[in-house]
């Protein structure tokens, strides 16, 4: 048995370590977002302190424009390079939008929701 146990789902095959690290960015990056937003805010105690609700939806406002911005740069990144099989080459836009806008609007939750409650901003 893996010393984690979930952590038996996850492909040996060629990347290995280095291609979980690779899938775990863009969480990572949203968290280190979301983290930073926190931080930015004023204190909570404060006059302009804002409500959870507020510091949540600007977090989750991260995701969609991440989601734009991928997927806008996925769609001018794809395209035919040839006839045959590389008419239809690269990655689909839209799919790209979603899975960032899922994955970094989630890991932007997280982040903002960890720093507001261990820093009290």
């Amino acid at each position: 048995l893996p010393a984690l146990p979930l952590a038996a789902g996850i492909p040996e095959g060629p990347g290995g370590g280095p291609g979980a690290a690779l899938l775990a960015a863009p969480v990572v990056s949203g968290m280190i977002a979301g983290w930073l937003l926190a931080r930015r805010r004023p204190r909570a105690d404060g006059p302009n302190s804002p409500s959870w609700p507020v510091l949540l939806a600007a977090a989750a406002l991260g995701g969609p424009v991440a989601g734009l911005v991928l997927g806008l740069a996925a769609m001018a990144s794809s395209g035919p390079l040839g006839g045959g099989r590389l008419a239809e080459l690269g990655p689909v836009g839209w799919q790209v939008a979603a899975a960032a806008t899922a994955v970094v609007g989630v890991g932007a939750l997280i982040g903002a929701a960890t720093a507001r409650a261990v820093t009290g901003r």
